[in-house]
Order: structure tokens, then sequence, then C-alpha cells
């Protein structure tokens, strides 16, 4: 999340890839941590967490030890949520009207 300093309004951060046509080659999207991916998932860093441990979110573990580190890559993440929007949902949108 960006503040803008004279305005003071958040910004998020936008997924970016940056690709390098030519010899340079092909730079993948950086890694962000929890805190960073549940900004963009309007989510807490728990749960974020918690997603990438059940396999339901891409993520990419580092360390081989019990306490390992998540890091993600935004676009993926998106792309997960956009994929499963409505497949796994218990909710009713709208909500009966009605029913008692």
């Amino acid at each position: 999340m960006n503040i803008a300093p004279r305005s003071g309004k958040a910004e998020l951060l936008q997924p970016q890839l940056a690709v390098v046509t030519g010899q340079q080659g092909y730079f993948p999207e950086p890694f962000v941590d929890a805190e960073k991916a549940a900004v963009f998932l309007s989510l807490r860093p728990r749960r974020v967490l918690e997603l990438a441990r059940a396999g339901s979110i891409p993520a990419y573990p580092f360390g081989d030890g019990q306490r390992r580190i998540w890091r993600f890559r935004l676009t993926e993440v998106a792309s997960a949520v956009s994929a499963l929007r409505g497949v796994h949902s218990t909710r009713q949108f709208p909500a009966p009207i009605g029913v008692n």
C-alpha cells in the first residue's frame, strides 16, 4: 500500500510483471510477504497463511523446518481467487427474502 505524501490517500499496490525483450530475458514478478498479500485480498495475514498451508492459494514456502517463511506472487493469487469465485461459497447472494 502506498500513501500519497500530500493528500494522504492510500493506494493498493497493483501486481506488475517486468518483461524485457532482447537478450536480457524475462524478470518475473517479485515475491511478497503475507502482510502484502493480505492487504491485496482484504484478509488478515494469519488467514492468508492458513490458506497457503491448506493449498487454497498458490504460495511458496521457504525453509525445511517446522517454521517456514511463505511468499506469494499477487498475480497468481488473484488468478486463483478469481477462478474459485463462487465455487466453494456457502453464502447466498442475495439472501432469501421472507423465508422463516
